[in-house]
């Protein structure tokens, strides 16, 4: 990602926010860019406080000009956005290391993308397994690694032996404070906002919309502001249902934030979710809001109270919409439970100091802790799986396999084989034994 693409995306503000709060504790900020100098530093300059741009970040010399722009910085904090394209980070903080300075590095991520490439390609695919290389590179590398959620945390601590001590979770955060609209100023208007993707399953929200009792499908608008490869077919399929929906490109943080205090229910269909930051916008901002309960999504609902949460399939959508707009004054008490809830726990001077003691965390290791190697590591829930875990561990193996050489993976796939075997002798004997 790049400060350019951030402000395309009309993200920047909202990525900015916690930066500028964290400048209070620091001397000077240096972003470490993937897109193109000139353009990056022209983005930086309208930023407060404007930091010093690396850019790309890739680039061999990038450490080198970091370390310039740190000048006789000898306390420093390097810390990854996302868990993808961590190399830089990793041989920053080495670099800086090897020039005397006491560097501590924060593995952070959004979301669990090994996860998400296994759900969209497989998960023996080479995306998912590339993916799991890094996050384990980083998890190696790092003094503290952080999550969103304590799902996330569990999950790399597990996979890449990470103690739980030297992990954190710091959940995404909301820049909406104050009062909201009331229900009975919004606009009939189901919106939703994010990318126009399969696992978002917007297509889910449309047939709802189609579904919606008479006078409410007669006067609501559905709002999707968001771009992406299934765009086409959602327009299309629109237009096959009747419903009334109008499509945007993204649009700046700032006017997305006005655009969910002005929609009577915000909905989202997501297969899968990390820490879903525009649900909880939304829910900032005193939407009524409706998601499926499908993983990441139901944890930040309390069903009923801030937001409903229903089987992931287009009638139940539909009647909870149903249910929301022709009932105001619930669509009022839990768009006000939603909005104090989600300013509460996730408003960033609620989020900030939990950043920040992740960062102490690290300083306090600062590269002198080295974990050992933990070597292959099986999800614990595979004992429990029942049949099913017969394909996990196939999946398991097949991954494991293709990071060997040939000769390698044959003298290994047979010590497992032989493994196994004994095993299914073991077992027939103790059956025998006990029949």
């Amino acid at each position: 990602m790049s400060l350019v693409e951030w402000r395309r995306l009309g993200l920047i503000e909202r990525e900015w926010g916690m930066y500028q709060a964290l400048s209070e504790h620091y001397g000077r900020i240096v972003v470490m860019s993937y897109g193109e100098d000139a353009a990056e530093r022209e983005v930086a300059g309208t930023l407060s406080p404007s930091p010093i741009v690396v850019a790309p970040a890739d680039a061999p010399e990038a450490p080198a000009r970091v370390a310039a722009a740190l000048g006789d910085a000898t306390s420093v904090v390097v810390k990854t956005n996302q868990m993808d394209g961590v190399g830089p980070a990793i041989r920053t903080a080495k670099w800086l290391r090897s020039r005397g300075a006491c560097v501590g590095l924060v593995g952070r991520g959004g979301y669990l993308r090994s996860r998400f490439a296994a759900d969209q390609c497989g998960a023996a695919s080479r995306q998912a397994m590339e993916a799991a290389a890094e996050e384990h590179e980083l998890c190696a590398a790092a003094d503290v690694v952080v999550g969103t959620t304590p799902e996330m945390t569990h999950a790399l601590a597990w996979r890449y032996g990470v103690a739980f001590e030297w992990t954190r979770v710091v959940p995404n955060y909301v820049l909406v404070q104050g009062s909201t609209t009331c229900a009975a100023e919004r606009d009939p208007v189901v919106l939703y906002a994010g990318q126009l993707v399969a696992r978002k399953r917007v297509e889910m929200l449309i047939e709802a919309c189609s579904r919606l009792g008479e006078e409410n499908r007669g006067r609501l608008t559905l709002s999707i502001i968001g771009e992406g490869p299934e765009e086409s077919r959602l327009r299309s399929l629109c237009g096959d249902l009747g419903v009334n929906a109008v499509f945007e490109k993204r649009i700046g943080h700032a006017e997305l934030l006005r655009r969910m205090s002005r929609a009577a229910v915000y909905a989202q269909a997501s297969a899968l979710e990390g820490h879903p930051k525009t649900v909880i916008e939304a829910m900032a901002s005193g939407a009524a809001v409706v998601v499926t309960d499908s993983p990441g999504m139901g944890e930040v609902i309390t069903h009923g109270v801030t937001g409903l949460r229903v089987e992931p399939h287009a009638g139940a959508i539909a009647d909870a919409i149903d249910l929301l707009l022709n009932d105001e004054p619930w669509r009022e008490q839990m768009g006000h439970a939603a909005a104090h809830v989600a300013q509460e726990r996730f408003g960033l001077r609620s989020i900030l100091p939990r950043e920040v003691e992740a960062h102490r965390l690290a300083m306090s290791s600062a590269g002198r802790f080295v974990r050992p190697d933990t070597g292959v590591r099986w999800d614990p829930s595979l004992p429990d799986m029942g049949i099913d875990s017969a394909g996990a561990w196939e999946r398991s193996l097949t991954a494991f396999a293709r990071h060997l050489d040939p000769e390698h993976a044959e003298r290994v796939l047979g010590q497992v084989e032989a493994t196994a075997r004994g095993l299914r002798e073991s077992a027939a004997r103790e059956r025998r034994a006990t029949a």
